[in-house]
Order: structure tokens, then sequence, then C-alpha cells
């Protein structure tokens, strides 16, 4: 909204520097969760961008697969401009919005009734916060069988272990139910916490050793290093020094992973005068 945006425009770099330099991992957490559901398909798009992805096929204008990986790009290029065009049935805002918030809170198990009450300009009732979330499990069975495997294994073992080694204990990923005189087992408070937190978590480990980089480091020493915000680090450069900086935070953010076959996770950069006009 136009107050954060003003807030964002204070932000500056300050004496002698000119530039706030940014980078931010591209679609990390949603990469995270087709490494998790084991699922290529998926980790090509989160790579690209699954929600421009899903937003067609929800036009009727499915994307093939079958593209080779520059086909690809500029078939997505092109549908985030289609879909961020494409107003929602009876909503305010674009298709491509309608999509993001499917792919973020699905993939954090937010039910139709919470898309829906969260995001009433995108879903204005529940059956369409329904239709979009069925269409998401639809092209991705891989990711609802992971979701489901992963409270279960939550649920018996009381805690998950992600790909480095870290654990998180949970304690309420079901509950007992009654229904037609007959118990049996439901999602709990924690399922939500179980389906977020390998994919979280795991992103946070990967920033956490970017920020702790050598390249992180000389910046920060340097007097440079600015701001973390999620999966951004934000730098200060002078004038002579911008494509340097850049170029130390892009070394400090990509690395291989080797817990996760050395896979190494992209960035994206940019630059402005202010944290409100860094494009």
């Amino acid at each position: 909204n136009g107050a954060a945006q003003k807030m964002r425009q204070m932000v500056v770099p300050g004496p002698g520097y000119h530039w706030l330099v940014g980078r931010d991992y591209r679609g990390i957490e949603a990469i995270q969760v087709g490494i998790y559901a084991a699922d290529e398909d998926y980790i090509r798009l989160a790579v690209r961008g699954v929600h421009a992805y899903l937003a067609m096929d929800m036009l009727g204008h499915p994307i093939d697969l079958s593209l080779s990986n520059n086909d690809l790009d500029l078939a997505i290029e092109d549908a985030k401009q289609q879909t961020k065009a494409q107003l929602v049935d009876g909503g305010s805002q674009s298709l491509y919005d309608a999509a993001k918030r499917t792919v973020h809170g699905t993939n954090y198990g937010m039910s139709p009734t919470m898309l829906h009450r969260t995001y009433p300009e995108v879903f204005p009732s529940k059956k369409e916060a329904q239709a979009a979330q069925e269409r998401y499990f639809d092209l991705f069975p891989k990711v609802k069988q992971w979701q489901e495997d992963v409270i279960n294994r939550a649920h018996l073992d009381a805690r998950l272990v992600n790909d480095f080694g870290y654990v998180r204990w949970l304690w309420f990923v079901k509950k007992p139910a009654k229904r037609k005189g007959e118990w049996d087992w439901e999602r709990g408070e924690d399922a939500k916490a179980a389906i977020a937190t390998l994919p979280q978590s795991s992103a946070a480990v990967i920033m956490r050793r970017a920020i702790g980089s050598p390249e992180a480091q000389r910046l920060l020493q340097s007097g440079r290093l600015f701001l973390t915000i999620h999966d951004e680090l934000i730098a200060r450069a002078e004038e002579k020094k911008l494509n340097w900086v850049d170029h130390t935070l892009k070394e400090a953010m990509e690395f291989p992973v080797a817990e996760q076959g050395g896979r190494v996770f992209r960035t994206t950069g940019k630059r402005g005068v202010n944290w409100g006009e860094m494009e």
C-alpha cells in the first residue's frame, strides 16, 4: 500500500553511497517444495515461475512442459504479462495474483476457507478458492501426496528432520475426531507447520550460509552489507563499486548445496537509490 511504499522510500544508502543493490533467491521455497516432493517438473517450473504456469492453466491455455528450457522461459514470461492483465472473475486482483496466492497458501497448508478469508479480493468465495486449489493439486499430484505423507510422518514421529539435519518437534499434527459414530484422525493445529517446516527451514539454512559466506563478510566488514530481508540480501554501493558489489552478492548467495545434490539456487539482482525504487 501507499504507506508501506513511502516507508520503503525512506530507506536510503546513506552518506558516501549512491545505490542500494539487492539480490534475492528465485523461488527458493517453491523449489524446496519440489525437492521434498521429488517432482522434477515442479522444480523446473519453480525456477522459472510456477505462478504464471498455474495462472495460464486457470485461463484455459496450459503451457506445454515438453518445451525446451529456452522456449519455456519465453512462454512463462509471456504468461506473466497475460495473466497480470487478466482480472479474476468477481475479484479485484489479477489472475496471476490468484495463482500466486494459491501456490503460496496451498504449499503451506491453507484450506480453501482460509484462502478465501485471507485473500477475499482474489477469492470472492470459498468456491473460487477451492477450485483454484483443486486445479493446483491436479497439476501437481506429487505435491499433494507429499503433504499427506509429511503430515503422517510428523504425526507418528512427532518430529521432522530436514536435509541439513535440523530437527523440529511437532506435538499436535493430528487430533481425534468423531464422525458418524466412529473415531478417526483429522489435521490438528500443527499440520500447517508440518507442511511448511521442511521447505522453509531448508531455505533458511541456505540463506544463513549466504550471510556467513566470505563474500558477504567482506561486504559487511567494508560497511556495505545493509539489510537481510527474508530471502534477499541488500548492500550499498558507490557508483564506481556498483558492479563489484552486485557480483560479490551473487557469489555469496549462489553456491552448490551439497545436501541437496550440489544444486545451486539462482538469484535475481536489482538496484535503486532507495529501497522503494529498487528494480
